[in-house]
């Protein structure tokens, strides 16, 4: 499956639910929640999404979960199916893995 088009995101740390926004075209993708917008570039290999993605603080308190990072790079693969998607989320140099969900959207 192609990821080109636009994504949701839900997501659970530590212990509360969030959610974001993702765009995927071509091999870039770019996204955003309300504290942090996201850009970065991804590939599929043998049927899995990875991408490495570099996320900036532009909005409210840094979030503690990452650190207070207002900069940080973010390492995401995921299987494809039917218009969905499921995967984990690692921040380079914390020990911390987001298993998350997406749905396309358009």
């Amino acid at each position: 499956m192609n990821p080109d088009g636009h994504w949701t995101f839900r997501y659970v740390m530590g212990g509360q639910n969030f959610s974001m926004i993702g765009t995927f075209h071509g091999s870039r993708l770019t996204g955003g929640n309300s504290w942090y917008y996201y850009s970065g570039t991804f590939e599929m290999i043998d049927g899995t999404l990875m991408s490495t993605i570099q996320g900036t603080h532009y909005s409210g308190e840094t979030d503690p979960a990452l650190g207070g990072l207002k900069q940080f790079t973010l390492e995401m693969r995921a299987k494809l199916g039917d218009n969905v998607m499921q995967g984990t989320a690692t921040i380079v140099g914390l020990p911390l893995e987001v298993p998350f969900t997406a749905k396309k959207v358009a």
